[in-house]
C-alpha cells in the first residue's frame, strides 16, 4: 500500500474543453432516448430499472432503486460561471415527489484528448451548482480513466459539471475539486484507529496523532510542497504558531486549531470506508476504536470533535453489532396454519410495509437522540421487535386478515397463544435481520462514508480559505505623525526579507509615498512557505536588494494586517543589551585550520587529515549528544560603547565536557547584528514582540567561534538556535 505521505497531486492541470453529448448513437439502460438538438437524456426508473443514460452519461440508483416509476431527464446546460475554469455542466433530475434518499451515481465524460496523455488526477475537477447559494461546491468522485469520466456520489440532484485549471498558480484555489473520491488509500487502518481511540480517551479532543495526519494531509493534498520550498510538515519550525506553541501571526493559530480536526475527520473517513467495505467482501476488518472506546462511553461527545466521533459510533453498532453474520437461521417449525398466513398477509400490505429507505429513515431518526452507541443497539432492537409484535396488538387486524387468509384457503383458528405469538414474530424479526435490515444498514453506511468523505472535504475548504486570505503589512513613518512634514524616507524601496530561493522578491517589496506609506500584501500561505519573515530591509532609490540595506525593521506578524512603523529601526542597542537563554541545535562541526593544528598539538597520531578530523569530532558529538542531549545555550550580549554599535556576543554552551565560553565580535547597525571574523558575512536581526519580549533567532547559520584566551577561531560550527532575553 503506498504511504499516504508520499501520496501526491502534483501535475500541471490543463484545460478541459467543452463537452457535447454524443445525439442518437447513445443507447442504454432505462429505455433511454437522446435528443441532438436539446442534448438530453430521458428514460424511466423504477423498481427494476435503476439506472438510465449511458457509459459515459447516466444516473444509477445502485441497489436501492425507486419502489415506483418515474421520469428521469440529464440535459446538458449553460453552466453558471466558476471563475477561472471552462466547466462542463448537466442538470440531473428526476421526476418524482418522493423523497431521493440513497447515494446515486452520476456519471459525466471529460475530454481525455485534451489531457494530452496525462493522468486525469490532480487535473480533472468536480463540482455542484448550489442553487440556494449560487455557488459551485465540490463533491465526491472517482475518475474512471478507462471510459474518461467522472463519477460523482450525491443523495441530491442538481447541475453537476466536471472541468480543469488551466494556470497552474490557481491549483490551490481550485484543489478542493480536483481531489478523487477520497483519496485515502494509503491511510493505514490501525493509525486511523489510534487517531479516533485517542481522542475519544481525551474527552473528544484530537491529539497530537491527529495534527500529524492532518498535516500530512495538507501536504498532500494541497500540495503545499509545490511552492519549491519545504512542505508543511517539513517546515515544523514555521510552523509553531499553527501549533499555537509560539507567538505568530494569529491566523495561524487558527489554522492550527483546524488542523487536528482535519486528521480527525480523514480517520473517521477511513473507518466508515473500511466499515462500508464489509458490505463488498471485506468482513474481517477490525476497528478497536469501536469496541475499545466508542462502544462504551459517550462522554467524548462535548469534545471539539463529539460530532465526529458520535457519528462513527452508530455506524460501528448497525456494522459490527448487528452485522449479518449475528443472527442464526431461525424458521417457523412447520407452521402453516391461518396465523403465520394472516401475519404474513399483514407485512405485505401497502400500509405497513417497510421497503429498505423506510428501515433507513427509522434507524437514522432514532440514533438523532440516542445517548450512546450501547443505547443505539438497544433502540434497533427495539425498534424492530415492536415492528414484529404490532399485529398481535391489534385485535381488528388480526381477525381481518384472519379473514383474508381463509378466503385464501386456510383454515383453523382458535388456540392462538403466546408461544404461537413468539414463534411467528422471531421468525419474521430474524427473517429482517438477515435481509432488509442489513440493506438498510448498508444504505446507511454508504451515505455516513459519503457524509464523512464531505466531512473532509469542508474541512479542507474552510482551512484553504484561511490559507488564502489576504495579509497586509501598513507602513509608516511616525517620526513626523502629526506633522505636515515629508518622510526623509520617501521614494525608498521595502522588500520583506524572504529566502533566496523564493523566485518573485518584487511581489514582497513597495515604494515609499512622500509621506513614508506603503503596502506590502500577500497571502497566509505564501508567508508561511516564505518562513515568516519578520524583517524588512529599506534601501535608498534606485539601489540594488543585492546591496547593503541603507535601514533595517523588525516588526511581528500578529494579524492580517500589521502596521509597522519604519521611522524606528530595530531593537535600540541599550535594550539588546543583557542575558539571553534559549536552545540550540547543532548541525555541523568542522575544525578550522587554527583548529585542526590545535588538535594535532594534543593528539598527533589520531587523525591524518583535516577531513578525518572533522568526521572523528563529529562522531564524537554524535555519540555525546545521544547518550546526553544538552541543547541549553546562555549568552549574553554586551558593549563598551553604545554609540559606536560595537558589541560583543559572550556564550555558554552546555556539553558533556562542561560549559564552554565562546566570543563573538559585533556590530549593531540598522537594526541588525553583523557578526565579525566569519568567513561569510552573517547577520542576526533581533526581534521585539507585541508583548515587549527581545528575541535572537537563527537558521541554520554557521558561525566561526573564537577561543577568548588565545583570540583565534578554533572551529566553525552550524546550529540553529532561539534565544530569549532574560526579563
Amino acid at each position: 500500500m503506498t504511504s499516504y505521505k508520499n501520496r501526491s497531486i502534483k501535475q500541471v492541470i490543463s484545460i478541459l474543453l467543452v463537452i457535447g453529448i454524443v445525439s442518437s448513437s447513445l443507447t442504454g439502460c432505462g429505455q433511454a432516448s437522446t435528443s441532438k438538438q436539446e442534448k438530453q437524456i430521458t428514460g424511466i426508473l423504477n423498481a427494476e430499472v435503476a439506472k438510465v443514460g449511458t457509459d459515459k452519461l447516466s444516473l444509477d440508483m445502485g441497489d436501492f432503486p425507486l419502489t415506483s416509476e418515474a421520469e428521469c431527464v440529464i440535459k446538458s446546460v449553460d453552466a453558471p460561471a466558476l471563475e477561472g475554469v471552462d466547466i462542463v455542466a448537466y442538470d440531473f433530475s428526476i421526476d418524482t415527489e418522493g423523497e431521493l434518499f440513497p447515494v446515486m451515481k452520476l456519471t459525466i465524460p471529460y475530454n481525455v484528448d485534451e489531457l494530452g496523455g496525462k493522468d486525469p488526477e490532480g487535473r480533472v475537477g468536480a463540482a455542484y451548482y448550489n442553487e440556494d447559494t449560487k455557488v459551485w461546491e465540490p463533491v465526491s468522485f472517482d475518475i474512471n480513466k478507462d471510459q474518461g469520466t467522472l463519477t460523482i456520489y450525491t443523495d441530491h440532484l442538481s447541475i453537476y459539471g466536471c472541468f480543469a485549471i488551466e494556470n497552474e498558480n490557481q491549483r490551490g484555489a481550485y484543489i478542493d475539486y480536483v481531489i478523487p473520491s477520497f483519496a485515502m488509500d494509503g491511510v493505514d487502518l490501525t493509525l486511523a484507529n489510534n487517531i479516533i481511540i485517542n481522542a475519544v480517551e481525551n474527552g473528544g479532543n484530537p491529539q497530537a496523532d491527529a495534527v500529524d495526519l492532518g498535516l500530512t494531509t495538507l501536504d498532500t493534498l494541497l500540495s503545499i510542497g509545490d511552492a519549491g520550498i519545504a512542505t508543511i510538515s517539513q517546515a515544523k519550525e514555521s510552523l509553531s504558531g499553527m501549533m499555537g506553541t509560539a507567538k505568530g501571526l494569529s491566523l495561524y493559530a487558527e489554522i492550527g486549531n483546524m488542523v487536528d480536526n482535519l486528521g480527525l475527520v480523514v480517520s473517521v473517513a477511513q473507518v466508515a470506508q473500511g466499515m462500508y467495505n464489509i458490505y463488498n467482501g471485506n468482513s474481517k476488518e477490525i476497528f478497536p476504536c469501536y469496541n475499545n472506546a466508542l462502544k462504551g462511553s459517550y462522554s467524548y461527545v462535548a469534545g471539539k470533535a463529539g460530532t465526529h466521533l458520535v457519528s462513527i459510533a452508530f455506524l460501528g453498532t448497525m456494522i459490527i453489532d448487528y452485522s449479518i453474520t449475528s443472527f442464526a437461521e431461525a424458521a417457523i417449525q412447520g407452521r402453516k396454519d391461518i396465523y403465520a398466513k394472516a401475519y404474513s398477509m399483514y407485512y405485505e400490505s401497502n400500509e405497513v410495509k417497510r421497503n429498505v429507505k423506510d428501515w433507513a429513515k427509522v434507524f437514522m431518526d432514532a440514533r438523532k437522540t440516542a445517548s450512546s452507541a450501547e443505547r443505539y443497539g438497544l433502540r434497533i432492537e427495539g425498534l424492530v421487535q415492536r415492528y414484529v409484535d404490532q399485529f398481535w396488538k391489534d385485535e381488528l387486524a388480526i381477525a381481518q386478515y384472519q379473514d383474508l387468509a381463509m378466503k385464501q384457503g386456510f383454515t383453523g383458528g382458535g388456540g392462538l397463544n403466546e408461544q404461537i405469538k413468539t414463534e411467528i414474530s422471531e421468525s419474521y424479526k430474524n427473517e429482517l435481520y438477515r435481509g432488509i435490515v442489513q440493506d438498510a444498514f448498508r444504505l446507511i453506511a454508504e451515505k455516513d462514508y459519503r457524509n464523512a468523505e464531505n466531512e473532509v472535504r469542508k474541512t479542507l475548504m474552510e482551512i484553504r480559505e484561511k490559507l488564502n486570505q489576504r495579509c497586509t503589512i501598513e507602513l509608516y513613518d511616525g517620526s513626523i505623525a502629526d506633522t505636515n512634514k515629508n518622510s526623509e524616507m520617501a521614494d525608498m524601496q521595502v522588500y520583506l526579507n524572504v529566502p533566496d530561493d523564493i523566485i518573485d522578491p518584487e511581489s514582497w517589496s513597495t515604494t515609499l509615498d512622500k509621506k513614508g506609506n506603503g503596502k506590502i500584501q500577500f497571502a497566509a500561505l505564501a508567508y508561511l512557505w516564505a518562513n515568516e519573515p519578520t524583517e524588512l530591509k529599506i534601501y535608498e532609490k534606485g539601489k540594488s536588494r543585492e546591496e547593503e540595506p541603507d535601514a533595517t525593521v523588525s516588526f511581528t506578524m500578529t494579524d492580517i494586517v500589521q502596521k509597522v512603523d519604519i521611522g524606528v529601526v530595530g531593537v535600540p542597542l541599550e535594550e539588546l543589551i543583557g542575558e539571553y537563554e534559549g536552545s540550540k541545535e547543532i548541525i555541523s562541526i568542522n575544525l578550522t585550520d587554527d583548529g585542526y593544528q590545535a588538535y594535532l598539538d594534543m593528539e598527533p597520531e589520531t587523525v591524518t587529515s583535516k577531513a578525518e578530523c572533522d568526521e572523528a569530532v563529529w562522531s564524537l558529538y554524535l555519540e555525546e549528544q545521544e547518550s546526553s542531549p544538552l541543547n541549553a545555550v546562555k549568552i549574553t550580549i554586551t558593549s563598551e560603547d553604545i554609540i559606536s554599535g560595537l558589541c560583543s556576543i559572550n556564550g555558554i554552551i552546555e556539553n558533556n565536557n562542561g560549559p564552554q565560553t565562546m566570543s563573538i565580535d559585533c556590530e549593531y547597525k540598522g537594526g541588525s547584528l553583523d557578526l565579525k571574523g566569519q568567513e561569510e558575512k552573517t547577520i542576526i536581526t533581533p526581534i521585539k514582540e507585541a508583548d515587549g519580549t527581545i528575541r535572537i533567532k537563527g537558521d541554520k547559520m554557521v558561525f566561526a567561534l573564537k577561543d577568548p584566551e588565545t583570540g583565534k577561531s578554533l572551529y566553525k560550527i552550524g546550529l540553529s538556535f532561539d534565544l530569549t532575553k532574560v526579563q
